[in-house]
């Protein structure tokens, strides 16, 4: 594996000593992957979100969320209430998310520090591509504290 910067497409490895490209049309092939995998990593971000969504959105009561029915006493009005408690299912759907995220994540960035710039360029494309097809809406972010910013980490790798 090389440490500095390289634009070699023939006897290139990636991540790897099993994923060791030969030819032209292997490193085409590897090239696409790489670009499906920061497309997956989008729409797997996007699960996600839509997941965290559909839990915040339950009805009182529904499966997973342990809400309580009666609204905040009128001493409280103004004061935010406190985040529901999920249940054990949802937990363990959202850290599988989380943890498959963070691994895909630093699989990206091994892709990334092969110096390849043709990688690069697919990493890149890939969370371009990704991006674009598949956040469509802009969620800005609720709290005023940030400054509007836009609630996500990106291509970040976690």
């Amino acid at each position: 594996m090389h440490m500095l910067w390289n634009w070699e497409t023939v006897d290139t490895c990636v991540v790897f000593r099993s994923w060791h490209v030969h030819n032209m049309a292997q490193f085409v092939i590897t090239c696409l992957i790489i670009v499906l995998i920061g497309v997956s990593f989008e729409w797997l971000r996007k699960v996600q979100k839509r997941y965290d969504d559909t839990l915040s959105r339950g009805p009182v009561g529904a499966p997973g969320t342990k809400r309580s029915r009666s609204p905040p006493p009128a001493s409280r009005a103004g004061v935010p209430t406190p985040p529901n408690r999920l249940g054990l299912t949802p937990r363990l759907i959202r850290a599988s998310l989380y943890s498959l995220l963070v691994f895909i994540s630093f699989f990206i960035m091994l892709i990334f520090m092969t110096y390849n710039g043709y990688l690069v360029l697919s990493v890149v494309a890939g969370a371009f591509i990704g991006h674009f097809v598949l956040n469509s809406e802009m969620a800005v972010d609720d709290d005023p504290a940030s400054g509007g910013a836009i609630g996500s980490n990106g291509m970040a790798c976690h």
